[in-house]
Parts: structure tokens; C-alpha cells; sequence
């Protein structure tokens, strides 16, 4: 049934197939990875399949098994097209459009089934013809005419707006080989195939043809923009030479798609009719009213919505020195539009030489960032200060290249600093030597760096010292946990004989033993703590265990004796005096028995048990077990349907019980008892709060420590134990008070179940 010629045709099929698995492979290579390379990986990837489903149909020797992978061979082509679909779309970046280019295919696949198709024998193998025009033909049809039309058609469009006449040739090619060899070849193909079983099938060769041309045009290059030099004084020039460098950052891609990130800024700054793009040139002319302070805040909003983490921002830097004299104390109204970004991207710290610096209150731009990226900002920042003279400095290329972690370090000649390179190429690196290996080299280099420039007597030593100490206390707290102002700082001042370096030093030396020195008292009164709580723990043990049995001979006494005042023959006189004294005894004895209970529940180790529990039960119960005088007005604010909470409410009992009765205590005279119940973010906030005499400002640090009190009667536990059980909780608890006014507990809990079951001594 098969021909011998039919040998050399199945040739196109393996030929295409693994030219389009190859330049699938290459293309998922290639960095970075976006939506447009990933788009073309499935193109290629479907027509891999669509070519060994097409091989398959044409020699499988079933008939039925033809039939069943021609629908496939269907399939795959519809797919391929839905993949070369939304390679076009994101070339643009039209987010809400590409998931749109796969609905159609889903028809394809419903209806493909249910064709009524003729496998026909032929001297290529098994050949089709269509069989009847029903309603999944023309779905079928349809959708295929559709992916043909909306294809050619984005491709010309991106083709007029391409920003470059290489850019504008690398999508011509696209669509004069998808036109030539997708739309018509593949479709004349076809519909000749289905009129003569005989015809010789093409589709393999002009996939083949196809992915060539997607090969060459992936393979051009735009040519970059040249840069200006330094001797450019007017801000029309130093602008220009950012778009160049703009412009050259988004050209390194396969087919261009970065490059409408160049004219979408263009764009988006309001400056498209003053921005000329020629063949290797950028010209800018803007208007003579040109108002410079709101194009640069409308150029930083860009760059911190579209190219952070990329090289872009950094070079952004002599956009705003220029800015910085052309608009002297205007220029702060920049800083404040824009202070966050201007610190995240340490843009802030190369402004003016880092004059802003001192207007800094507080950054806190490294706290989400991993140690590795902290670690070069930090000696980005402290280079910045000092980048614009560091160009004149002879040997610094050489000097750059002695080190592996700052050969890659970028110094331009506006003063701007690059670790981005830098960052990748510690990556290399085993994870637990690249903060050694970074900070060695830093060191070494930034400290050179800074000795070339002290020793010339024209700089500003003194301003340059005040600066970089500005920005080692802004960047402490990292830095010390990374340990690098130590070893820097010791560097810095073994280097540099100047008197304010070794002040830096030595001021960092008194601080780290302050510090060390306050750690070791706190840990030396933890441990005083915690073996005077374990004698009190073992004092509580020995003394409840001896005071208990008495006390409970003398409540069962007690309840005799009153049994028996009732039955006497004692006047009512005689009987209600001797009952007052046997109630007298019996709450003295029941407030002994809770100093004992008191000082055990503060020393022994705590079996927290975990629940889902309703806050106001909890409340309600501890309200209804004290003793609230009809004085003391109670309440309790909470809001409807308020959610369990994670707690034990036994000991959560305990401490509203302990807070419900020093409020009362603190109202001899009456007042208002109201706890109120919230939610803040990820917490529950409970407030105590009652009218009382209040609590001293002095004894405030003091009311939550064991044994201090202020009441004629009492020990000093209750808030001690509240505190224990809180903590114990993942919580805390604060207090505010003003003498006269009332006192007011603070409680917070978190609303995480971290554990079913936690012990806490």
C-alpha cells in the first residue's frame, strides 16, 4: 500500500519535528524566561507532536488507528496555532487578551471527536478526505480560519509599531513565513490532500521552512544605542543618555518583547512627541516649558512598577543629580513624592553626593530583603557616597577584578554603582561561604577605595566621614547581624590614619561592649530569677502540701459548728454573732488557701491545652464565680457571631478571675467594670478596664513582678500568674493607668493555633 518514494517524504516529518523539539529546547535556554520564549517552547513543542502524529497516521497499518491519530494530528496543529497566538500577544504584553488566544482550541477539541472523516489508502500512506459538513467541521473550520486571520493581523500590527527598523525586520519575517507557509501553504495543502489522496503531503516541509525563519529572526540582534560621555552638561543630554541605556537594557531579548517597555515609559512620561529614535541615536527635545520635577516623579513611578531589580534604576541616578542643581530646594518636593523608592532602590543615598542623607529618619528598606542582597546594598550605599570621584581614581578596573565578588561591580562615570552582576555571580558559590566571601572582599576594596580618596586634600573629608557615619547607624541593625561593621570598620580604620575613622571604631568597640555587657546582666538576672522562683517553687510545694490538710480540717470544722449553731438553743442574738465569726474564719482561711494556690500556679509548669473556645463563655463564667458588689457596674462589649478563639479556658478563666477581682479591690467606692473584645489583623484584643483608684507611675514596671504589691492584704501573684498564663499563650499584656482615673489591661492573643498542646515552665 505504501510507496517506496514514501520513504524519503516521512524524511520531512522527523526533519521538522526535531528542528521544531530543538529550537523549543533553545529557546526555554535562554534568559530571562518570558511569557513570549515560554509561548514559543509550546509552539514548538506542539508541533513536535503535531509531526509524530502525522507520521504515525500515515504508516500505523490499522485504518481505525489512522483515523484516531489524525484527529490528534488536529488537535496539535490547532494547539500550535493557539501557541504562536499568544507568543504574538505577549510580545506586547497584553495580559487580558492572551489567555483568550486558548479558548478557541477548547472547541477544537470538542468537536475534532465527532468528525465524519475518510481514511483513504495512497502511495504516501494512509490520506484523508472530509466526509459530511456537520457542525464540528465547521467549528473546526472556523476555528482554524480564526487563529490564520487574528495571527496575520497582530503580526502586522506589531510590525508598524516596532520601535526599530531590525526589530520592525525580525517581525516582518515572521509573518511573511507564517503567511507563506501557515496560511496559505498549509491550507492549499490540505485542501489539495483532500481532493487528491495522492498528492504528496508538504505539511513537514513547510514546518520546517517555518521554524527556519523563527530561528533567523530569533538570531537578530538590534543594535544598541551608543552612550554619551561624561562632558555632557545640558539635562536634554544626560536624559538622553538614560534612554540609551533604557533603550539597550530591553533590546537582549528573542523577538523584541521587552522593547515596549522602552516606548510604553516614553509613553507613560507624557514625552512621545519629544523623543526621537533614529538608527543608533535617541534625541530628545522637550518643550521650553518642560516642567522637569514632574516628569522624574512620573519616570520613578514607572521604574518601581516595571524594572525593579533590574540595572535600569541604578543608572537613573544621573537623571536626579541633574535634577538636584538644575532645581535646587525644588527638588525636595521629589524626594518627598518618592522617599521610599528612593531608599529601597539606594538611589536616595547617591543624591547630591548624599546630601539627603540626613533627612533619613529611619530605614528599614532591609529588613525584607535575604542577607546576601543586604549585604551589597549596604556596601552599595557606602560607596555612593563616594562613587562620583571614584572613576578619576587610577588602578580601580584592576582593583575591581582582584576580588570575586566585585569583579562584577559596576562604577559609571555619573557616580553610579551596580552590584546586580555582582549578586549573580556569588551565587555560584556555596550558599554557606557567600557572606564570607562577600565581606572580605568589600571590605578589602571599599576601604581602599576610601583611602585613594581621603588622600586628596581637595575632597571634603570631614563632610564625607559625617555622611558615612550617617549611613552606617541608618544600615546598623543589618549590618551588625551580618557582622559586617565590625570587621569593616576595623579595616577602614588599620587603612586610614584619620582621627575620625578611629573615633567611628572605637565609638562602635564602646557600643558592642555596652551591649554585650547589658546581655549578660539580663541573662545573669533571668538566672538570679529563675533559682529564686525554683526555691519559691519548692517552698510552695513543701507549704501547700503542710498547710492544705489543716485547712481542711478547719473548713470541715466550720461547717460542723455552723450546723450545729443552728440547732443550740442559743438566743438569735448569741447565733448571728457566733455565724459572723465562723464566716470570718472561713474567708481568711479560703484567702490562705489562695496565697497557696497563688504561689503554686506561679512556679509549677504549665499544661497549656489547646481549644477552640468561645471568648465571652470564657468571660461570663469568670464573672459569674466573683464577687462583683451591686455597686460596681459590669459589662462586657463584644460583637455578634465573634469567632473561637484559640485557648485554654481553664487558665484563661483563671485570668480573667485574677483581673475581675483586682478591678473590684481597686473601686471600694463603686464604679465601672467593662471588658470589651476586638480584633486587630492576625489578634484578639481584650481590654480590661475599670474606674478605680488607679496605679502609680512609679509602680507601673513593677505590678506584673512576683511578690510586689500595693495592698494592705495580698502577695503579689495575681498579675505575676496572669502575666505566665498570657505569655504562655503566645500573648502579652500591658497596663495604662492614671491614679484617680482608672486602670486599664491590655490583652493580646494571637488567633493562630500553632500547637494542640504546649508545655510552658
Amino acid at each position: 500500500m505504501i510507496d517506496e518514494f514514501f520513504q524519503v517524504w516521512a524524511i520531512q516529518y522527523l526533519l521538522s519535528g526535531t528542528f521544531s523539539i530543538l529550537l523549543s529546547l533553545y529557546v526555554l535556554h535562554k534568559r530571562p524566561r518570558t511569557m513570549t520564549l515560554k509561548g514559543l517552547f509550546f509552539y514548538g513543542l506542539s508541533v513536535t507532536l503535531w509531526e509524530f502524529a502525522a507520521y504515525v497516521q500515515r504508516v500505523i497499518p490499522d485504518q481505525q488507528m489512522s483515523a484516531f491519530f489524525f484527529i490528534l494530528l488536529m488537535i496539535f496543529s490547532h494547539f500550535s496555532l493557539a501557541s504562536y497566538l499568544l507568543t504574538i500577544l505577549s510580545i506586547r504584553e497584553e495580559k487580558r487578551r492572551i489567555l483568550l488566544a486558548l479558548v478557541p482550541v477548547v472547541a477544537t477539541c470538542m468537536a475534532a471527536p465527532f468528525l465524519k472523516l475518510k481514511i483513504l489508502p495512497s502511495k504516501f500512506g494512509w490520506s484523508f478526505a472530509t466526509g459530511q459538513i456537520d457542525l464540528s467541521f465547521i467549528t473546526v473550520a472556523i476555528v482554524y480560519i480564526t487563529y490564520l486571520i487574528v495571527i496575520s493581523y497582530n503580526l502586522i500590527k506589531i510590525s508598524r509599531k516596532a520601535r526599530s527598523s531590525l526589530l520592525r525586520k525580525k517581525y516582518l519575517i515572521l509573518l511573511t513565513s507564517f503567511v507563506s507557509f501557515q496560511a496559505v501553504g498549509v491550507t492549499i495543502t490540505n485542501y489539495y490532500l483532500n481532493l487528491h489522496p495522492d498528492f504528496p503531503p508538504l505539511g513537514g516541509v513547510l514546518n520546517l521552512l517555518t521554524f527556519i525563519f523563527i530561528g533567523y529572526a530569533l538570531l537578530i540582534k538590534e543594535e544598541r544605542i551608543q552612550l554619551t560621555g561624561i562632558g555632557v552638561k545640558d539635562f536634554p543630554e544626560i536624559y538622553v543618555s538614560f534612554l540609551a541605556i533604557l533603550y539597550n537594557a530591553t533590546t537582549d531579548t528573542g523577538l523584541g518583547e521587552k522593547s515596549y517597555k522602552f516606548m510604553n515609559f516614553i509613553k507613560n512620561s507624557g514625552i512621545q512627541n519629544q523623543v526621537v529614535i533614529s538608527e543608533r541615536k535617541i534625541t530628545f527635545e522637550p518643550k521650553k516649558d518642560l516642567n522637569i520635577a514632574e516628569l522624574i516623579v512620573k519616570n520613578l513611578k514607572i521604574l518601581e512598577n516595571e524594572f525593579i531589580n533590574t540595572e535600569v534604576i541604578d543608572y537613573y541616578l544621573r537623571i536626579l543629580n541633574a535634577a538636584y542643581v538644575l532645581l535646587g530646594d525644588n527638588f525636595n518636593s521629589i524626594i518627598m513624592a518618592n522617599e521610599e523608592f528612593l531608599k529601597k532602590s539606594d538611589l536616595m543615598y547617591g543624591i547630591g553626593k548624599g546630601c539627603f542623607i540626613e533627612k533619613i529618619i529611619d530605614d528599614k528598606t532591609l529588613n525584607d530583603v535575604d542577607d546576601v542582597e543586604a549585604c551589597l546594598k549596604i556596601y552599595k550605599r557606602i560607596l555612593l557616597l563616594i562613587a562620583h570621584d571614584i572613576p578619576s581614581v587610577t588602578d580601580i578596573s584592576k582593583k575591581l577584578a582582584m576580588y570575586h565578588a566585585t569583579k562584577n561591580v559596576k562604577i559609571t562615570e555619573y557616580g553610579e554603582v551596580s552590584m546586580l552582576d555582582a549578586g549573580r555571580s556569588i551565587m555560584g558559590v556555596p550558599k554557606e561561604e557567600q557572606l564570607t566571601i562577600l565581606i572580605e572582599s568589600f571590605n578589602s576594596f571599599v576601604s581602599w577605595v576610601y583611602d585613594k580618596i581621603l588622600s586628596d586634600a581637595s575632597v571634603d573629608t570631614p563632610k564625607i566621614l559625617e555622611n558615612l557615619h550617617l549611613v552606617l547607624t541608618l544600615n546598623k541593625k543589618k549590618a551588625d547581624e551580618l557582622n559586617i561593621y565590625h570587621t569593616f570598620l576595623g579595616r577602614l580604620a588599620t587603612r586610614i590614619p584619620k582621627t575620625q575613622i578611629h573615633k567611628f571604631y572605637s565609638d562602635y568597640l564602646e557600643e558592642l561592649v555596652d551591649t554585650k555587657t547589658m546581655e549578660l546582666k539580663e541573662i545573669q538576672k533571668k538566672l538570679l530569677e529563675s533559682e529564686r522562683l525554683a526555691a519559691i517553687g519548692e517552698t510552695a510545694a513543701m507549704v501547700g502540701h503542710d498547710l492544705r490538710n489543716p485547712l481542711q480540717v478547719i473548713y470541715n470544722s466550720l461547717y460542723l459548728l455552723k450546723t450545729g449553731l443552728g440547732k443550740s438553743s442559743l438566743s438569735s442574738k448569741q447565733k448571728d454573732s457566733l455565724d459572723q465569726l465562723v464566716d470570718i474564719v472561713i474567708e481568711q482561711s479560703k484567702y490562705m488557701n489562695k496565697i497557696v494556690s497563688d504561689l503554686q500556679d506561679y512556679t509549677k509548669t504549665l499544661k497549656v491545652e489547646i481549644a477552640d473556645s468561645e471568648i465571652e463563655t470564657i468571660i461570663n463564667e469568670a464573672m459569674s464565680t466573683s464577687t462583683i458588689p451591686q455597686n460596681v457596674n459590669a459589662s462586657i462589649e463584644i460583637e455578634n457571631g465573634f469567632p473561637a478563639i484559640p485557648v485554654d479556658p481553664v487558665l484563661m478563666k483563671r485570668v480573667f478571675t485574677n483581673l475581675i477581682t483586682n478591678a473590684v479591690h481597686a473601686m471600694p467606692d463603686g464604679g465601672q467594670l467593662k471588658i470589651a473584645v476586638g480584633r486587630m489583623k492576625e489578634d484578639v484584643v481584650i481590654n480590661v478596664t475599670d474606674t478605680g483608684v488607679g496605679i502609680a507611675k512609679e509602680n507601673l514596671d513593677k505590678i506584673f513582678t512576683p511578690l510586689f504589691t500595693t495592698k494592705a492584704k495580698g502577695q503579689g501573684f495575681g498579675l505575676a500568674v496572669c502575666r505566665r498564663l498570657i505569655e504562655a499563650h503566645g500573648g502579652k499584656i500591658n497596663v495604662e493607668s492614671e491614679v484617680n482615673k482608672g486602670t486599664k489591661f491590655i490583652i493580646t492573643l494571637p488567633l493562630t493555633k500553632e500547637n494542640e498542646k504546649t508545655d510552658a515552665k
